[in-house]
């Protein structure tokens, strides 16, 4: 893990992590509860294989308690070969969906008689239905086009009958998807021997355990292949395999990619999807390109090689080019992804950019600069800073922020510079409460930095067309050979501009340079949700959006929520 937290430090991610040790020999589950709590309260998690060590019967498997309790009902990896790596078989390209709290994992056991154990399988037809909906989602969201249903029926006709009828059925819903199923002692030969005629594989607790390991032996071992485990409301990140490797621990010679790649998977999943990119980038780099390998891929790197090369990648990880020929990188200050456009001559090495709707600057503003400052943030726009004028005026750690306010009380945007790009100011312009724009000069390149802040909904008509009016008197007044980068709430949708930052992007902006800004959907404190969408329907039905658009971003804001729980949202940094 102290790999994976190397890795986000050097690259700018920013993710904080609550650490959380579980004692492998510990006799009560204090631990393991507190774990699950730590859970509960930030919604996401990134862990390693636990052990367990005790043999009483009180002490159950953690990872199989982290999995009951929080209710993740499936696990899928995604097994896919590198090119570079010595294995049997190329081009594999495998998703394995595994049922994950039920089957032989119930840990119902008894001894009935002395000398006679035994042990249930549990299956059930609701469980067995979601799994089989998440496989068969997966497979059509994916462009994947079979599904195969592992199962031993022929032996067990009720318990894995059931499961294969389920998926039987839940198949029929899906026209466009081929259904297949398979006995797994016939499967695991099928694999080893031709692992190219799966696509998608769905199965019960145990096979999956099984299926999991023989192909990710096929493409090379249990260091290189990630898992995800979900739920209902909570996501959990891990290596594929799940195993110890206790025997390795402390020799510097543990294959992290396997770990790197659960990383990875987890910022996919918060919605940093570029902060994902360079990660797995980085990793097929050292891999393919760099052969860096540890033991168990017929190399002689340890550990730490590995993660060096790959902290080296992340490093000078350009993600692409914008129109104007500018380096994009990513920034995320307040949990929603921004991309912004830097030039790299404004300062040495690549610039991290980010936006944040601090809610209130009012007694805050050491403790922003000091999050600037541990996530490397030259250039942060802020959004409702409720300070009233417009001045400038140091924060601390090197710090200056450019504002705008007409009272205390709402609104307010404003620019926070590092030490390095004051001195590149040269034109400051303070539209209003809600658009502020400053004018940077480097060598070659002239930058133009606007933070705005975009009427909400609910708010009248006329306040949104003003704003609108603003913004287009700003972008018209930038002459075409200078830069522009927008950092703020906003949602540029053309038909949808009107509804309020809080609506999701669907569509590209109509200005030179494209962001994606906070479009978090949270609701404020003192709006009840039904007002609050009776707001969007009015607004909506001015423009001729269809009502159903809501119920989407109802789903989409849940899932947010999910990701993002009100704990994590609430924090400061």
């Amino acid at each position: 893990m102290g790999y994976v937290k190397e890795v986000f430090s050097e690259g700018g991610i920013p993710v904080d992590f609550e650490t959380v040790q579980i004692d492998p020999k510990s006799d009560n589950n204090d631990d393991l509860k507190y774990a699950i709590m730590s859970i509960r309260r930030n919604g996401v998690c990134i862990k390693g294989n636990i052990e367990t060590q005790s043999l009483d019967s009180a002490i159950i498997s953690r990872n199989v308690a982290i999995r009951n309790e929080l209710d993740l009902f499936v696990n899928a990896i995604n097994v896919q070969s590198y090119n570079n790596i010595s294995s049997r078989h190329k081009n594999v390209n495998v998703i394995v969906v595994r049922q994950n709290t039920e089957g032989e994992y119930a840990m119902l056991e008894h001894e009935g008689v002395k000398g006679v154990v035994e042990s249930m399988k549990v299956i059930t037809k609701t469980n067995s239905t979601r799994l089989a909906r998440y496989a068969f989602e997966l497979a059509k969201n994916n462009g994947r086009s079979k599904v195969t249903a592992i199962h031993k029926a022929n032996i067990m006709k009720l318990s894995d009958g059931l499961f294969l009828e389920t998926c039987k059925n839940m198949s029929l819903n899906y026209p466009d998807i081929k259904f297949d199923h398979m006995i797994i002692d016939n499967c695991c030969m099928q694999l080893v021997s031709n692992p190219h005629q799966f696509d998608v594989m769905v199965m019960p607790n145990l096979y999956g355990s099984i299926v999991s390991n023989v192909i990710c032996g096929l493409v090379g071992g249990a260091g290189i292949i990630s898992g995800k485990n979900y739920g209902d409301h909570y996501a959990v990140f891990e290596p594929g395999t799940r195993n110890i490797g206790s025997s390795i621990a402390g020799t510097n010679t543990a294959n992290p990619i396997a770990m790197l790649n659960a990383s990875a998977d987890m910022l996919e999943h918060l919605g940093h999807k570029l902060h994902c990119y360079k990660i797995r980038r980085a990793i097929c780099k050292t891999l393919n390109e760099d052969m860096v390998h540890t033991p168990d891929l017929n190399g002689t790197a340890k550990s730490s090689d590995v993660v060096q090369n790959i902290i080296k990648h992340v490093r000078g990880n350009i993600i692409g080019r914008s129109r104007g020929g500018l380096d994009i990188e990513v920034c995320d200050i307040s949990r929603t992804v921004i991309v912004v456009a830097v030039p790299p001559v404004m300062c040495a090495g690549l610039p991290n950019m980010g936006t944040w709707n601090v809610g209130t600057l009012t007694g805050r503003s050491r403790e922003l600069a000091e999050v600037l400052k541990r996530r490397k943030v030259n250039i942060c726009c802020v959004q409702e800073t409720k300070w009233k004028g417009e001045k400038a005026r140091e924060i601390g750690e090197s710090y200056k922020i450019i504002f705008s306010g007409r009272t205390s009380t709402r609104n307010g945007v404003g620019v926070i510079l590092g030490e390095e790009m004051n001195i590149k100011v040269v034109d400051v312009k303070r539209n209003s409460d809600r658009i502020i724009m400053v004018k940077l000069v480097g060598e070659k390149k002239i930058l133009n930095v606007i933070s705005e802040y975009e009427p909400q909904v609910g708010c009248e008509v006329r306040e949104k067309e003003e704003f609108w009016r603003e913004m287009d008197e700003v972008m018209q007044g930038i002459p075409g050979h200078e830069d522009v980068v927008i950092g703020g709430d906003e949602c540029t949708s053309r038909q949808l501009r009107w509804l309020g930052h809080v609506m999701r992007l669907e569509e590209p902006s109509t200005v030179r340079v494209v962001m994606k800004m906070n479009i978090e959907g949270k609701r404020g404190r003192r709006r009840p949700k039904k007002r609050w969408l009776e707001n969007i329907e009015k607004d909506m039905r001015a423009v001729g959006v269809c009502i159903g658009d809501v119920k989407d971003r109802d789903r989409w804001r849940f899932r947010t929520r999910v990701a993002h729980p009100k704990e994590l949202g609430g924090r400061r940094d």
